[in-house]
């Protein structure tokens, strides 16, 4: 047993911590491991107390000095003795981590409010960011006698969902832990959600520096109910084939001179776009990812702002030659949401990586984020609708804007697919078995409607789970998702061919 970091068991509501600390561990003699914690003063209510929202993004860009003593009062400023203005990759924050306790009664909506202030910084910085739950032996009797009960508890399930909710946070980046308190001996139960947790943050962590590294090198120019349930599958799907689907993803290439075939993703506020894109990572990784931004909070106003391109690592050298580009959702009304003339300018290439969506107005030829010349590496080489299974019918306006985009991808003959997202919040049958997808009625309803509605075919609607509270991949969950993939980077292909 160890306790390098200073703890305090006293309930109270003052932060015991007061400095920004790092914290490093010994790997044997003279050695540490490759990471490194670092510890901050508590969030508490009101302004004036605990740790202030600006520094804490002030360490997550690296201008922080180890030791610094956080006032209350008054942020660090540039000029105090510690502040870093010189800061390196390694001084920023790689991974945040917010810690919670499931013993704690409902967060107050003043600490509330600065979390999610600093998530939508972190989240601006394309930080990736996860949850540990901790006290969960305190919060549920069954898992303090037994901590391998941690996922058999109702209770402790709804504090993950609770705090999911409240903070936006995806279940599958909210990981249960007991911290050791009374204990003198080491358990391997306590231990095992211990490293889990561990993983995932240094994985996480791994995916942002290795992702850092990659903008800073200069790269080369380039252009329901059993009633519901059907009897035999309506439409035919092979499971246990993902590896030959992988093999095919890392074999594919381009049948003209384009790098990449660029997969646009569209659709109403909180489908699932950013998790689709997480989803298909980490299939193709091998493990969980979370490399877009993510939000789990129900809300009608999108979480994605920027227009950003996501590549996929085939390995430590190379990417694989497609790309996904996540936007600002529609929303009801106008002047909510993405303009439908900046989605329509996305189409044609004239959008720069990086471009912030603004309601009010649309993207215009003398903006800097404008490419006037586009090159066909810059144009959208597919469009994917994504739309969950789990809304409710689809709002007119929203609707309207859809089809306005789909006529203008429609008039440059840019391919068009459906993702129905969410297809285990439907179907109890689905939710149980993945592999019940093509055998529930209601969700061949919802993508019969979904086709009738916008005008796709039946056959480009593909139904998909994303990861969402899972921490390990699933084979068939993967299978849908590489199925997607594969009908959308061959639609592409075959669209630049054309050009």
């Amino acid at each position: 047993m160890t306790n390098d970091a200073l703890t305090s068991s006293i309930t109270s509501d003052g932060s015991f911590t007061r400095k920004y600390q790092t914290y490093k561990f010994k790997k044997g003699k003279g050695k540490f491991y490759p990471f490194v914690f670092n510890d901050i003063m508590g969030l508490e209510d009101r302004d004036g107390k605990g740790v202030r929202t600006d520094d804490l993004i002030l360490a997550l860009k690296g201008h922080m000095k180890d030791g610094y003593q956080f006032n209350p009062s008054s942020s660090l400023s540039d000029g105090d003795s510690g502040y870093n203005s010189s800061q390196s990759i390694n001084d920023r924050v790689h991974v945040l981590v917010y810690v919670h306790s499931a013993n704690a009664p409902q967060i107050n909506p003043d600490v509330v409010k600065k979390m999610k202030e600093v998530r939508e910084a972190a989240s601006d910085l394309g930080i990736p960011q996860l949850v540990i739950l901790t006290h969960i032996d305190e919060a549920c009797g069954e898992t303090q006698q037994n901590v391998n009960n941690v996922y058999m508890s109702k209770h402790l399930k709804k504090k993950i969902d609770d705090f999911s909710y409240t903070v936006g946070v995806p279940l599958n980046c909210i990981v249960p832990v007991k911290n050791y308190c009374d204990e003198i001996e080491i358990n391997p139960d306590v231990d095992a959600l211990i490293l889990n947790a561990l993983k995932l943050m240094i994985d996480f962590g791994d995916d942002y520096i290795e992702k850092i590294n990659r903008l800073m090198t200069p790269q080369p120019s380039s252009s329901p109910p059993p009633s519901s349930f059907l009897k035999t599958p309506w439409r035919e799907i092979y499971y246990g084939k993902n590896q030959e689907l992988e093999e095919y993803m890392k074999n594919f290439q381009p049948q003209s001179e384009v790098k990449a075939i660029r997969v646009l993703l569209c659709g109403p506020v909180g489908v699932g776009k950013s998790s689709l894109i997480n989803s298909v990572n980490s299939v193709l990784q091998g493990r969980i990812t979370n490399r877009a931004p993510a939000s789990n909070t129900t809300s009608d106003q999108s979480f994605t702002k920027k227009y950003k391109t996501y590549n996929f690592k085939k390995d430590r050298e190379n990417n694989y030659p497609f790309v996904f580009n996540d936007i600002m959702g529609l929303e009801d009304g106008d002047e909510r949401g993405i303009r439908t003339d900046d989605i329509i300018l996305a189409l044609k290439g004239h959008v720069m990586d990086g471009y912030k969506f603004k309601s009010s107005s649309s993207l215009s030829a003398d903006d800097p984020d404008y490419i006037s010349s586009p090159s066909i590496s810059d144009r959208v080489h597919v469009l994917v609708y994504v739309y969950s299974a789990d809304s409710p019918q689809m709002k007119p306006s929203v609707l309207q804007k859809m089809k306005e985009v789909r006529e203008e991808a429609s008039d440059l003959e840019i391919p068009q697919l459906g993702i129905l997202s969410h297809i285990d919040k439907v179907c109890s049958e689905t939710e149980s078995d993945v592999k019940n997808v093509y055998m529930s009625k209601d969700l061949n309803e919802k993508m019969n409607d979904f086709s009738s509605s916008l005008g796709i075919p039946m056959n480009c609607i593909l139904p998909v789970k994303n990861y969402s509270h899972e921490t390990q991949l699933n084979p068939d969950i993967g299978t849908l998702i590489l199925n997607a993939l594969k009908m959308m980077i061959d639609f592409g292909d075959d669209y630049i061919d054309t050009l």
